[in-house]
């Protein structure tokens, strides 16, 4: 069943509620590359999302994409490309996941499962950031640290309480007491161990 109206195109309904509408049971949408001799790297089709806006900053009128290329080079191994574009001038890919299932964001090459490549020689906004649930402060962060070493924070209302780098740069834990060797520290540094050092 397909249906033409001012509103779109309906299939397996006569009712479109958009441009393109699928009704039907687990609808499925397929894009088939006929080249019968695929090369690595090559794309086997895209969704891309483009505007009419004349008063954007660059000169071409792509702002996404999502693509799936071959990472083979004989058709049996695809990566999944989701691109972005600033100022609407080129795509730039953001985050990819492998043929093995490995997510890679700001890498093509995603060493584990997740793999986040810095975008700052240090800062501690390099990495990943966790937020609240309730708000946007930050309550977690990891980064890199002076070029190749790394950095960890934890917050609290939005204020710092632990610091660590591994350049040994002003590492601090500035809430409570910490123990070793015991739950339950009654003073800023509460060693129990049964050996004596």
């Amino acid at each position: 069943m397909m249906s033409l109206t001012s509103t779109g195109l309906g299939i397996g309904t006569t009712s479109p509620e958009s441009k393109l509408h699928i009704e039907g049971l687990a609808p499925t949408i397929i894009l088939h590359d006929t080249d019968t001799s695929i090369s690595n790297g090559q794309s086997y089709g895209a969704i891309q999302w483009h505007t009419a806006d004349t008063s954007m900053p660059g000169t071409n009128d792509i702002g996404a994409e999502i693509k799936a290329i071959d990472t083979a080079g004989y058709g049996d191994r695809a990566a999944i490309l989701f691109s972005t574009a600033e100022d609407a001038t080129a795509l730039t890919e953001r985050m990819r996941i492998d043929s093995s299932g490995k997510v890679g964001i700001g890498t093509a090459s995603p060493a584990s499962p997740l793999n986040v490549k810095s975008n700052s020689s240090s800062s501690s906004d390099s990495g990943i950031t966790i937020t609240q649930n309730g708000g946007s402060n930050a309550i977690f962060k990891m980064g890199e640290k002076s070029t190749d070493g790394g950095r960890f924070h934890m917050y609290d209302g939005g204020t710092e309480k632990i610091a660590f780098y591994t350049d040994g740069t002003a590492n601090h834990i500035s809430a409570g007491n910490l123990g070793i060797g015991t739950t339950s520290p009654s003073v800023k540094l509460h060693i129990n161990d049964n050996d004596v050092l």
